[in-house]
């Protein structure tokens, strides 16, 4: 992947900061929840985002979190 100005490379943004990146040296870090980057991690339909790298799903009774 090129670099990406808006997510600093890491393919996710800060969603109440969509300018900003959401992990690495740049991050937000404002603690709001991070979302896909608009310009190299787009989806369309049903396709799943590239999840950030260490991202662990727990599913229990209530559900998935991450």
């Amino acid at each position: 992947m090129k670099f990406c100005a808006r997510c600093d490379k890491c393919r996710w943004v800060c969603e109440a900061h969509t300018e900003r990146p959401w992990e690495g040296l740049l991050a937000c870090g404002c603690g709001a929840p991070g979302e896909p980057c608009a310009v190299c991690n787009r989806v369309q339909g049903d396709e799943v985002p590239e999840m950030p790298e260490g991202l662990r799903i727990d599913l229990d009774e209530k559900g998935w979190r991450h």
